[in-house]
C-alpha cells in the first residue's frame, strides 16, 4: 500500500512480489485440479462401459466387412496403432469395433463371417 491508502500496482504484478505468486499458485492449482477431474472422469467412463460390457449378452451376428482404418498416434517417446473394422450385420447395423492388428491386416472388405461380441467389446469374426 502506498501512504495515500492505494494499492501499488509495480509491487504486485512484479515477479517474485507475494501477490503475484499467490495468482500463479492459484492458476497452477486450478490446472492440476482439472487435469485430473478429466483424469477421473475419463476413468470413471472406461469403467462404467467396461462394467456394462460384462453385464452384456454375447452375441453371433451374421456380418460383413465394410470399411477398415487405423488411427496412428507418434510422439517423441512411443508410436502406436490402433486398428479398426466395420461390420455390417444382418439388421443392418453397423458397428466399427477396435480390433488386433494382425487380423485387421487379415481381414478384407467384403468379408463375410460370423461377427462375436459382447456390449460394444469386439470378440472375434469367424470367415465363412
Amino acid at each position: 500500500m502506498t501512504p495515500d491508502g492505494s494499492a501499488n500496482m509495480e509491487a504486485i504484478l512484479r515477479p517474485g512480489s507475494s501477490a503475484a505468486e499467490g495468482q500463479i499458485l492459484l492458476f497452477l492449482g486450478l490446472l492440476g485440479l482439472g487435469l485430473l477431474a478429466m483424469a477421473v472422469w475419463t476413468a470413471v467412463q472406461k469403467l462404467l462401459q467396461w462394467h456394462r460390457n460384462n453385464r452384456s449378452p454375447r452375441l453371433t451376428l451374421s456380418a460383413a466387412v465394410t470399411d477398415k482404418r487405423t488411427r496412428e498416434y507418434r510422439s517423441r517417446y512411443l508410436d502406436s496403432v490402433t486398428c479398426y473394422v466395420t461390420f455390417a450385420t444382418e439388421d443392418g447395423l453397423e458397428r466399427e469395433m477396435e480390433v488386433d492388428p494382425l487380423l485387421y491386416e487379415t481381414l478384407r472388405t467384403g468379408e463375410q463371417g460370423m461377427l462375436t461380441l459382447q456390449g460394444t467389446r469386439f470378440l472375434g469374426f469367424e470367415r465363412m
